[in-house]
């Protein structure tokens, strides 16, 4: 990730303890920038940079590790408080974590300070069969449109294309194709005899700008040959 090669590892100190507030409790955070702020806001700044619409909800950006969440945060923060005690630490990477579904927040990936080196974290399958069968019709789909539209190319995009789809997932296709033929009367024709037989609820194609863009529902349930 080019964005961290600009930035080197740094050193920080573990110190303090706080809380941010939420409607119903909050969460209780231990403050890494006790040593100064400047190093992460210049690490947050050059992410910013990189990936402008990543931002938060609200403006600003406050260093935290959090330590748990609870209805009684001063009680918390203080037992956290008293055993924790200050910490220098050398910060010589980022990890990536992201949740699917109603999982955890899970480590995806580590990107290295000053080199941008990705490493991806190795993961087991997490559904087996189920996953395997999804992936196996999304590709028949997916290879029967390209059949119907032999002068286009066909592209998955979403959650498939990323690698992160959860079975069930809908199977997002842009369609790539030479003009002047119109879209719908080819969808009505060659594209939809072949989805015809391959969903029970109906699909469709809508037009955009340069482009023609079509969604095909969920491969699961829908009675996939």
């Amino acid at each position: 990730m080019f964005a961290t090669a600009t930035t080197a590892p740094f050193d920080a100190r573990l110190e303090g303890v706080h809380w941010f507030g939420h409607r119903d409790d909050a969460t209780v955070r231990l403050d890494p920038a006790a040593a100064g702020e400047e190093p992460w806001t210049e690490l947050h700044h050059t992410l910013m940079r990189r990936f402008p619409r990543c931002r938060g909800r609200r403006a600003g950006f406050t260093p935290h590790l959090s330590l748990g969440r609870t209805t009684d945060p001063n009680a918390l923060a203080a037992a956290c408080e008293a055993r924790l005690t200050p910490m220098p630490v050398r910060v010589g990477e980022l990890a990536l974590l992201s949740r699917r579904g109603d999982e955890p927040m899970r480590l995806r990936g580590r990107v290295a300070l000053g080199t941008g080196e990705v490493r991806w974290t190795e993961e087991a399958p997490r559904y087996g069969y189920e996953a395997a069968a999804d992936t196996a019709a999304a590709d028949r789909i997916t290879r029967r449109i390209e059949d119907a539209l032999s002068a286009g190319v066909v592209h998955v995009v979403g959650s498939r294309r990323m690698d992160c789809a959860l079975p069930g997932a809908d199977l997002d296709l842009v369609a790539a194709r030479p003009p002047p033929r119109p879209v719908r009367p080819l969808y009505q024709s060659s594209c939809a005899a072949s989805a015809s037989t391959l969903f029970r609820s109906p699909t469709w194609v809508s037009e955009r700008a340069g482009s023609r863009v079509g969604r095909a529902p969920s491969a699961r349930g829908r009675g996939i040959p």
